[in-house]
């Protein structure tokens, strides 16, 4: 039986100039190439052409790991039309600078509805820290709608977050000289939709 391939001309254009740049590539690699148009490729070069191939496959798959990771929602508290925006899922090895996290924010849609030190939510707790949730106090939970803007954004901008600390929660801001990096801990406080 006959195997058959519906392949276009493009497809099959494409196909062939893919293994004509293969084959070029281990000709300067040190490949050599017998009257009759053969390759004959030395064994310890297809390895390398084996090891080349499965890193930019693994490169590949982990970039597409990150993008989903990037579109999905986390949070590890809900609660009162108000939950604790993960960046990255908790099983995450990732972290992040702030300005990563803006732009996440912002690409989205979810800039707008975080919540700032002012927030109706944020004076409860501090008012009552026994409301405080649990999943929250070994965490830095920053509230963006409260970040002081610098000139130079990736350096220089603060964002506040809450903490608990000694029974209490409190607002607490980065020191003037701390590039401010976000863990899978690191939540941000915003309002459900």
């Amino acid at each position: 039986m006959t195997e058959k391939f519906d392949y276009t001309p493009e497809e099959l254009s494409k196909m062939q100039k893919s293994r004509v740049l293969e084959d070029a590539q281990m000709i300067n690699e040190g490949a050599d190439m017998t009257p009759d148009g053969k390759l004959i490729v030395p064994s310890n070069l297809q390895q390398n052409i084996k090891n080349r191939k499965n890193r930019e496959e693994n490169e590949i798959k982990e970039r597409q790991r990150q993008e989903k990771e990037d579109k999905e929602d986390h949070y590890i508290w809900s609660s009162n039309g108000y939950k604790a925006h993960l960046h990255l899922p908790p099983e995450s090895k990732r972290v992040w600078q702030h300005s990563d996290v803006y732009e996440k924010l912002k690409s989205n849609n979810l800039l707008d509805r975080t919540c700032g030190v002012d927030d109706e939510q944020v004076r409860a707790w501090i008012a009552n820290p026994s409301t405080y949730p649990e999943e929250l106090k070994d965490k830095r939970v920053f509230l963006w709608k409260g970040m002081k803007r610098a000139e130079d954004f990736y350096l220089e901008t603060k964002i506040p977050f809450l903490v608990w600390r000694n029974d209490s929660v409190v607002i607490d801001w980065p020191p003037e000289e701390w590039s401010l990096s976000l863990g899978v801990n690191d939540p941000s406080l915003i309002k459900s939709e």
